[in-house]
C-alpha cells in the first residue's frame, strides 16, 4: 500500500516525489540484511599451510647451486579501511631454510640460508564483484657457510690455499648473493600466492553468484549491496526488495561485545521472496513444490524420505506464505486454498509452526516448539489428525533447521567457538559468534530508537 501511494503521487505530482520516495526508503525500506565479519574470523578461515620441502636446483651469481629447502608460511587478512567498499588484504608470511651445496671447478662449498618473506595480495569486493590486485613481497635471506672442500685436499699446500681463496671469494660475493636470493624468493611467493589465491578466490566467487546471488536476481528481489570496511571489521547490508515491496522498517538487535561473526536478517527478506516464488493461487503436489522452490533458491533438488506422497495443495492468492520474527519466536504460517490427500480434502485452512532460535556450541539452530496449529474458515475447531501428520511431515519436530552456513559450523579451525546471540525479535533475527564462551547477553535497541543503518 505504501509503494502504491507513492507511485500514485509519483505519477501525479512528479516534482515533489523525490522527498517522499527518500524518506519512505530510509523508513520504510532499510537494508534487511546485515553480515559483519571481524578480521580475526576471516583469518581463521584461511586454509593452514603445512610445511613442504623441495629441492633446489638454481643459479646464483652464475654458479650451480643444488640441494634442498623447507619453506613454513601463514595466511592472513589484513582489512584496509573504506566507506564504500570491502577491501583487504591477503598475507602471506614464511620462513625459507636452505641447505645447499656449490660447486666450481675443484671447489664445493657447503652452506645454510634462513630467508623471511612477507607477500601482500590486495583484493576488494564492491557492486561490480571481486577485483583482485598483483601481489607484492618483501624478503630477506641471510647465508652461512658450513663447509669448504676441494679436490686437492690431500695435498696439504694446495688443499689449505684453495679453501681459504673459496672462504675470502665467499665472504666477498655474500651480500650480493643475498640479495640475489631474496629477490628469487620474492618472485617465488609472489608467482606462487597469486596462483593459488586467484584460483580458489575466483571459484569462491562464481559459487557465491551461483548459489547466492542469481537467485536473488532470478526473484526479482534487486539486491543493492551498501559495504563498509574498518580497521577490523567488514560489513555489508543487503537491502532485497521488488519495486513493489518494503524492506526493513524496525530497529535491529544489536550484536554482543565479543562478536567475531554475526548477521541480522529482517522478517522482510523471507516474506519478499516467497510472494516472489510464483505459487499464490497455484496447484502444485508436494514433490513439485518442493522442487520449484528449491531450484528458485538454486538449490540442487532434493526431496525428504518421509515426505507424504499423493498429497496436492493449492495456495491462498494472498500471502499464501509467511514468517514473522517476533517475542524471541520465528513463526511460519501457511494458508491453503484446498489441500487434496486420497479420499479426503481440505479447504480453507491455515497451518501455523513456531520455531525457536538455540545455539548449540558454534552453531544455530531453529528447534520447533510446540504442536502444529490449524486455524482457517474450513477448520472449524474439528481436530484433524491426518491434516496435522501431514503438516507434520512437512515441518518434522525431530529436524531442526540449521541457520549457521556449514562452511562455518563444520571448519576445524572454528570449533571452539560458540553462539553469542540467537534472538528473534520486532522483525529480526540475529545470530552472532564469538570466542569460547562468556556468558553474554544480546543488547535490544529500545523501542523507540531510530533504525540503525
Amino acid at each position: 500500500a505504501v509503494q502504491q501511494a507513492l507511485a500514485t503521487t509519483e505519477a501525479s505530482r512528479p516534482s515533489h516525489s523525490q522527498p517522499l520516495r527518500q524518506a519512505i526508503i530510509h523508513y520504510y525500506a532499510a537494508p534487511n540484511v546485515r553480515i559483519a565479519i571481524r578480521e580475526e574470523f576471516l583469518t581463521q578461515l584461511m586454509p593452514e599451510s603445512p610445511s613442504r620441502t623441495e629441492s633446489v636446483r638454481e643459479i646464483i651469481l652464475g654458479k650451480p647451486v643444488r640441494g634442498r629447502r623447507e619453506v613454513k608460511q601463514t595466511t592472513s587478512i589484513d582489512l584496509t579501511p573504506d566507506a564504500d567498499e570491502i577491501c583487504f588484504d591477503l598475507t602471506v608470511e614464511g620462513q625459507v631454510s636452505t641447505y645447499a651445496i656449490t660447486e666450481t671447478g675443484p671447489i664445493a662449498l657447503t652452506s645454510r640460508g634462513s630467508g623471511q618473506f612477507t607477500v601482500k595480495k590486495p583484493m576488494k569486493l564492491n557492486c561490480d564483484g571481486l577485483v583482485v590486485g598483483r601481489s607484492v613481497a618483501s624478503a630477506s635471506n641471510r647465508a652461512r657457510l658450513m663447509n669448504v672442500s676441494t679436490s686437492f685436499d690431500s695435498v696439504p699446500l694446495m688443499g689449505s690455499l684453495l679453501r681459504t681463496l673459496a672462504r675470502n671469494q665467499h665472504a666477498d660475493s655474500l651480500p650480493e648473493a643475498n640479495r640475489e636470493v631474496a629477490q628469487k624468493i620474492i618472485w617465488q611467493s609472489c608467482r606462487e600466492t597469486d596462483r593459488e589465491s586467484e584460483e580458489k578466490f575466483t571459484a569462491l566467487s562464481n559459487q557465491i553468484e551461483k548459489s547466492f546471488w542469481q537467485p536473488l536476481i532470478r526473484l526479482g528481489l534487486e539486491p543493492t549491496p551498501f559495504m563498509e570496511t574498518t580497521e577490523d571489521r567488514a560489513t555489508l547490508r543487503l537491502r532485497l526488495n521488488a519495486d513493489t515491496q518494503l524492506a526493513a522498517h524496525t530497529p535491529r538487535p544489536r550484536e554482543p561485545n565479543g562478536t567475531l561473526f554475526g548477521y541480522e536478517v529482517h522478517e522482510s527478506t523471507i516474506n519478499n521472496a516467497f510472494d516472489r516464488l510464483g505459487i499464490n493461487g497455484e496447484r502444485l503436489s508436494l514433490e513439485n513444490l518442493f522442487i520449484r522452490v528449491q531450484q528458485q533458491l538454486g538449490l540442487e533438488p532434493e526431496i525428504p524420505e518421509d515426505l507424504p506422497e499423493g498429497v496436492a495443495v493449492t495456495f491462498e492468492e494472498i500471502e499464501p506464505l509467511r514468517v514473522d520474527f517476533d517475542e524471541g519466536l520465528v513463526e511460519v504460517r501457511v494458508s491453503i486454498d484446498s489441500l487434496e490427500s486420497g479420499r479426503r480434502n481440505w479447504y480453507d485452512v491455515i497451518g501455523s509452526v513456531t520455531y525457536k532460535p538455540i545455539g548449540i556450541g558454534n552453531t544455530v539452530v531453529l528447534q520447533r516448539e510446540g504442536p502444529i496449529r490449524i486455524s482457517g474458515p474450513g477448520h472449524r475447531g474439528r481436530i484433524e489428525f491426518a491434516l496435522r501428520t501431514i503438516f507434520g511431515k512437512i515441518f518434522p519436530k525431530e529436524r531442526p533447521l540449521p541457520i549457521v552456513p556449514k562452511r562455518i559450523s563444520n571448519h576445524p579451525r572454528l570449533q571452539n567457538m560458540t553462539a553469542l546471540q540467537a534472538v528473534s525479535w520486532d522483525g529480526w533475527i540475529a545470530v552472532a559468534l564469538g570466542g569460547p564462551p562468556e556468558i553474554q547477553t544480546a543488547e535490544m535497541i529500545d523501542e523507540k530508537s531510530s533504525v540503525i543503518r
